[in-house]
């Protein structure tokens, strides 16, 4: 990994990846979902919040087309975000969605909280860990959502009942 240079960001990709058969997504890179154009829309509501979403073009080899929208209040640090596939095919598709984010873990000078991820499940079922690279992923369960605090980790885990 020490030669990988991919610092701050976030991107959602179709999983499972491989490149064996037609159900694997071949990247990244692709010139589609990975590196393509994606449309934009934005509104700013009666309070301020801004509203953004983007989307990308259908994949032809998937059948993937991904939108992801924000939702960024007029004050404060946080916001929401939402990730969403469609399938594009006749053909029933099984993908799951692969948020992948390389964010700043220091606190900084607005906060003394770091962030955290909220994955909405259907019912709670403890995460599949897929690998610990560095250090142990930590999560945990509220009553509707897996709570995924930043942290001084790297690794990957996947949700079987996300919704």
């Amino acid at each position: 990994m020490g030669s990988w240079v991919n610092l701050g960001g976030s991107k959602t990709w179709p999983a499972p990846q491989g490149w064996l058969t037609e159900n694997e997504w071949p990247g990244p890179p692709d010139d589609v979902l990975d590196s393509g154009t994606y449309s934009l829309g934005h509104f700013v509501d009666d309070n301020g919040d801004m509203h953004v979403t983007m989307t990308s073009q259908e994949d032809a080899r998937t059948g993937i087309q991904i939108t992801r929208s924000f939702d960024i209040p007029a004050r404060g640090p946080n916001f929401s975000q939402t990730n969403s596939f469609r399938n594009h095919t006749s053909e029933a598709r099984t993908w799951s969605i692969w948020e992948v984010a390389q964010i700043a873990t220091k606190l900084s000078h607005y906060t003394e909280e770091k962030g955290y991820f909220l994955v909405e499940c259907a019912n709670l079922v403890e995460p599949r860990v897929l690998f610990n690279l560095v250090g142990d992923i930590e999560y945990f369960s509220t009553e509707k959502y897996i709570k995924v605090p930043v942290q001084d980790a790297i690794g990957k885990i996947g949700f079987t009942n996300a919704s």
